[in-house]
C-alpha cells in the first residue's frame, strides 16, 4: 500500500474554502471534500493561518460596513469569531508545516527565481515537508513553484483520476 498523498494548500485555497463569494470556492470545497476521503494528508505552512485569520476577519468586517452596517464592537466580534471558526476547521482538517530556521534559510535563497518572500516559505515549506504537490491558485506561484503545483480546479480533476 502507497503512502497518502500529501498536499500543501496556499493561502488562497483556503480563502476561497472559508470564502463563499470568491471564484475557486466550490472548487475548493470540492478538493477537501475529495483529499479527506481518499486520506490525503493535507497541510498548511504555519504562517498560512495567521494571514487566513486576518483576511478572514478584515472580509467579514468589510461585507457588514458594504451592507451599511456601523461596526460595533459586537458585529467587530462576530467576524472576528468566524475567523476564528475558520482557523479551528484549518487545525481540525489539516497540519501546519512548522516554518522552521531550515525553511526560512531556503526561502531567502529562493528570490531571484521567485522574489515574494510570503510565496517563498510556502515552496520552502513544501520542499523540507516532502509535499507531493503544492496547490495554488496564485498564476505566478504556480509558473515558478520549484515544487510540483497544480491550482484548485487541476487538483480536482487529479484526485478524481486516482479514485476512478
Amino acid at each position: 500500500m502507497s503512502a497518502p498523498l500529501k498536499l500543501l494548500l496556499d493561502a488562497n485555497i483556503w480563502l476561497d474554502l472559508y470564502l463563499p463569494d470568491r471564484m475557486h470556492h466550490e472548487c475548493s470545497n470540492e478538493l477537501i471534500d475529495l483529499a479527506i476521503a481518499m486520506d490525503a494528508e493535507v497541510c498548511y505552512a504555519a504562517n498560512t493561518i495567521t494571514d487566513v485569520f486576518y483576511l478572514v476577519k478584515a472580509t467579514q468586517k468589510e461585507a457588514l460596513r458594504s451592507d451599511g452596517l456601523k461596526l460595533s464592537e459586537g458585529l467587530s466580534s462576530a467576524a472576528s469569531e468566524v475567523a476564528w471558526g475558520c482557523i479551528r476547521n484549518m487545525y481540525d482538517i489539516a497540519a501546519p508545516i512548522p516554518t522552521s530556521i531550515p525553511v526560512l534559510f531556503l526561502a531567502t535563497k529562493m528570490k531571484d527565481v521567485h522574489p515574494d518572500f510570503e510565496d517563498d516559505v510556502v515552496l520552502a515549506s513544501g520542499q523540507t515537508a516532502d509535499v507531493d504537490f503544492l496547490v495554488t491558485n496564485d498564476k505566478a506561484l504556480l509558473a515558478k513553484a520549484i515544487i510540483p503545483a497544480l491550482s484548485s480546479r487541476d487538483m480536482v480533476a487529479y484526485l478524481k483520476s486516482m479514485n476512478a
